[in-house]
């Protein structure tokens, strides 16, 4: 029982590094995104009929972020 629970502590333990980590690049890729869009404001780019690139980009980081989670969670069940 001791070992299970300081197995789970180091789980927990690194579950938390793991989110400390994913939120701190989260948070700097939309200061980064926001950045960019007061760039193209104060230069006057205007947006074409397409997509919106920054909410593409969004888009394409969020689904990194979940892929790389999800990778990690199978990862670590795999290993037990």
């Amino acid at each position: 029982m001791t070992a299970m629970h300081k197995e789970l502590v180091e789980v927990r333990r690194e579950l938390v590094q793991f989110t400390a980590l994913r939120n701190n690049l989260i948070t700097r890729l939309d200061d980064a995104v926001a950045r960019t869009q007061e760039a193209m404001s104060a230069t006057g780019a205007r947006a074409g009929s397409g997509p919106d690139p920054l909410v593409e980009a969004r888009r394409d980081r969020d689904m990194g972020v979940v892929k790389s989670m999800l990778a990690e969670i199978l990862e670590s069940l795999g290993k037990r």
